[in-house]
């Protein structure tokens, strides 16, 4: 807000200017939007690499079972991200 106060003759003048809110605020939640999604679009993402890394111990280790389940997670998070 600002606010303006004019001296003239003794007698005072006030002039108040408000920002439109509605628009701070819309523009607010949309900010608010775009960073939710930037992190969990950096989460998702790391969550993929962890798994890729897990994946391949498993199969150094030949673990073929536990591969095949972090195979069909990491196939569930890439077909969420397409």
């Amino acid at each position: 807000m600002l606010y303006n106060i004019f001296v003239t003759n003794n007698s005072y003048l006030c002039s108040v200017n408000k920002t439109d809110t509605r628009m701070y605020n819309l523009l607010s939640e949309t900010r608010k939007a775009q960073m939710k999604m930037k992190m969990n679009m950096k989460k998702n993402e790391k969550e993929i690499l962890m798994l890729q890394y897990r994946i391949q111990r498993y199969q150094a280790m030949g673990n073929g079972t536990m591969c095949q389940v972090l195979n069909g997670k990491l196939k569930k998070l890439l077909a969420e991200q397409a």
